[in-house]
C-alpha cells in the first residue's frame, strides 16, 4: 500500500481513490492463471514430488482414500484412481509404507460411493458453466476462454456462496437471538432489518448495543 499510494494510514477506504480490489487483482494478474495451473499441472502429476504427497496423506490418513484425495493437489477420483493405487501398492510391496486394513479391505460400495460423489460435483461443475455460457470453451470445443469468461465464471462461483454463507447466518442469528422473537409484527420487523443491506457500521453498532442491553434485561 505504501509502495502504491505513499500513505501509511490504517484506514482501508480513503480520500486517496486507493481500491484494496484493484491492488490485489493487479498483484496476481499474471501469477495464477489457466495456463500457470496446466503448467505447473504437467510437471506435477506423476513426479516424485506427488508420489511423496500421496504416500504422505496415505499415511497420514491411515489408509483412507478420502483423505487422500482431500489432501494431494490435482487429485481427481474419475482419473488418478487406478495411478494412485499402483503407487500405494508398490510402496506397500517395498516395506516404504504400512498395509491399512481402511486400504487393503475398502469394500466396493464405499469405492462406488466416493465415485458416486466425484460425479454428482462434475455434473454440477458442467451444469454450471452451461448457466455461465462458458461450458464449450471450459471442455474445449469453443474459443479459448477469455479473461471476461475466466471472471464472469469466478464471480458466479463467490457469489453463490457469500449467498450459502449468509443463508446460514440468518438461521444462526436466528437461533441464538439476534432476531427479536414475537410481538406484533416482530418477525416482519426482523426480517425486513435483517435483509436492509445498506447500514452504517454506525448504525450497525447502535443495533449491537441495542440487542446486548436486551440480554441483560431479560
Amino acid at each position: 500500500r505504501y509502495d502504491e499510494t505513499g500513505s501509511t494510514s490504517e484506514a482501508v477506504v480513503d480520500s486517496e481513490g486507493f481500491s484494496w480490489s484493484e491492488f490485489y487483482q493487479e498483484q496476481y494478474r499474471d501469477a495464477i492463471s489457466e495456463e500457470a495451473i496446466k503448467q505447473f499441472a504437467a510437471k506435477y502429476k506423476d513426479s516424485d514430488e506427488e508420489k511423496d504427497d500421496i504416500l504422505a496423506a496415505y499415511e497420514e490418513f491411515e489408509g483412507d482414500m478420502d483423505g487422500v484425495y482431500e489432501s494431494v493437489m490435482l487429485s481427481n477420483v474419475l482419473e488418478d484412481d487406478t495411478r494412485f493405487r499402483e503407487v500405494i501398492d508398490a510402496a506397500i510391496e517395498a516395506e516404504e509404507v504400512p498395509r491399512f486394513d481402511a486400504y487393503a479391505k475398502e469394500t466396493k460400495k464405499s469405492k462406488n460411493a466416493r465415485v458416486k460423489a466425484a460425479k454428482k460435483e462434475a455434473q454440477e461443475a458442467d451444469e454450471l458453466a452451461k448457466e455461465l455460457g462458458v461450458y464449450d470453451k471450459l471442455r474445449g470445443g469453443g474459443k479459448k476462454k477469455s479473461q471476461k469468461d475466466s471472471e464472469a465464471g469466478l464471480a458466479a462461483l463467490i457469489q453463490r456462496n457469500q449467498a450459502s454463507r449468509m443463508s446460514a447466518l440468518d438461521k444462526l442469528a436466528e437461533k441464538y437471538g439476534a432476531v427479536p422473537k414475537a410481538g406484533k409484527g416482530g418477525k416482519k420487523r426482523a426480517a425486513k432489518e435483517l435483509e436492509e443491506p445498506d447500514i452504517s457500521e454506525k448504525q450497525f453498532q447502535a443495533i449491537q448495543a441495542g440487542m446486548k442491553t436486551k440480554k441483560k434485561r431479560k
